[in-house]
């Protein structure tokens, strides 16, 4: 079994810590999870946090972020490798960056219905405007750096590099990572996208906002991905599908695709299964605002415990246990109206051999992929590996951070970890 544990919407303030109207329930969620620690004897596998980690996507935010994530990572022994983000709408300065022009595009973008096209025209041959749409994100991207949870097409085109040539294989407008080693003989793949790409201040708000416009979330960001024997794929966005543009075709393929769907922005803990798919809605842990001790609006987050039970039949059985903490006023409790165990089909392959998988070089006990990808990130000598490891590979004219995360794509390709490993650390 894995045990996740999932918040979002925590909208980090620059403030000092004793002035934060949310500190009393950070410390009380922070003591809640080291007493469960102890009474279950138990720890977390992964964190996810799905959006909105900053209140106005500035730096001093984010250093509030890293403080407060190096504690939960402590107070759940969880690694702080196996912490997984992605952006919301906060996520981004919307003050920067010709924003006059930024907001008229956002809205073209959105209601025409021909953002893909638009898109795939910048990428090809006007990739100074796909810059402007991603720079807002600039310290966000610094800060998910740290967790090795970059995403490729962002950061290159935040960079401002004028001699960029696409490639549709390396520049993904995503993030890709597999979940430890696996569960049960099934690989977790998670797959963390950018849902807040043409997000501003007249973004839609729900059903009463008769006047703002939806997001857009392009196909490369949800259409890459596929349905593979022997590997449950799972995903993390910030907007619920209802707030994009073509929102029920979206959902549509995104059942066909991923198991397990985590999403935030509503501050509404709200969960379902459907269509052979499990749709986890999270409550806002810090919601912008007078903080409701009863009600659907109180702090939240997820403990989410996860198996696979094999049967003799083509379909095995993948189970999702969601528990939902909510803010009582003084300390968590747990929803159980919100709290529910799910089951789903996992359809094997009609073949007996199914999808081969490549053997992994054995790494040693508790060391794991991405730890060594989390060393490579910190290491300061990391440019003279990748030049030693592969040489010729490394391209002065990226960021250092771009050239490890195409270094680390190349290593998994060629099953090299073990003497990465060995080289760093």
């Amino acid at each position: 079994m894995l045990r996740i544990l999932q918040i979002s919407d925590v909208h980090w303030k620059e403030m000092l810590r004793a002035n934060d109207t949310y500190k009393h329930i950070s410390d009380g969620m922070i003591d809640d999870l080291k007493c469960y620690c102890q009474e279950k004897g138990v720890s977390f596998d992964h964190i996810l946090i799905c959006g909105d980690i900053a209140f106005s996507g500035a730096n001093a935010q984010y250093k509030r972020a890293k403080t407060f994530i190096t504690t939960l990572c402590q107070t759940v022994s969880c690694k702080e490798s196996e912490v997984y983000v992605i952006p919301g709408n906060h996520d981004k300065n919307r003050e920067s960056c010709i924003k006059p022009v930024r907001e008229m595009i956002n809205k073209m973008i959105a209601e025409n219905n021909k953002g893909d096209d638009l898109l795939e025209t910048w990428i090809n041959t006007d990739f100074s405007s796909l810059g402007m749409m991603y720079r807002p994100f600039k310290d966000y991207i610094a800060f998910s750096e740290r967790y090795g949870c970059g995403e490729p097409l962002m950061m290159i085109s935040a960079n401002e590099n004028d001699n960029f040539q696409y490639n549709e294989e390396e520049h993904k407008m995503y993030w890709c990572e597999e979940l430890g080693d696996g569960l049960n003989g099934y690989t977790l793949k998670l797959y963390g996208l950018n849902s807040a790409f043409n997000s501003d201040k007249y973004d839609w708000d729900g059903a009463d906002d008769t006047t703002g416009h939806k997001i857009f979330l392009p196909k490369l960001a949800y259409r890459d991905a596929a349905r593979q024997d022997g590997v449950v794929n799972i995903l993390m966005a910030h907007h619920p599908t209802s707030y994009l543009v073509n929102g029920k075709e979206i959902q549509k393929e995104l059942d066909k695709i991923y198991k397990i769907q985590f999403f935030g922005h509503v501050h509404k803990a709200k969960s379902n299964c459907e269509n052979g798919c499990v749709h986890i809605f999270s409550g806002a842990f810090h919601p912008d605002g007078p903080v409701q001790t009863v009600g659907p609006y109180r702090p939240v987050f997820n403990i989410v415990e996860l198996d696979i039970v094999k049967k003799d039949n083509s379909a095995d059985v993948l189970k999702v246990n969601l528990l939902v903490q909510v803010w009582e006023g003084t300390s968590f409790k747990q929803n159980n109206e919100e709290s529910k165990p799910y089951e789903v089909e996992i359809k094997r392959s009609r073949w007996k051999g199914g999808t081969e998988q490549m053997q992994t070089a054995i790494l040693p006990d508790g060391v794991t992929k991405r730890d060594i990808k989390k060393r490579m990130i910190e290491k300061s000598s990391a440019k003279s590996v990748i030049k030693k490891l592969i040489p010729g590979f490394y391209n002065e004219e990226l960021p250092l951070y771009y050239n490890i995360a195409r270094f680390i794509n190349a290593i998994s390709e060629q099953n090299r970890w073990v003497e990465l490993w060995n080289e760093i650390k």
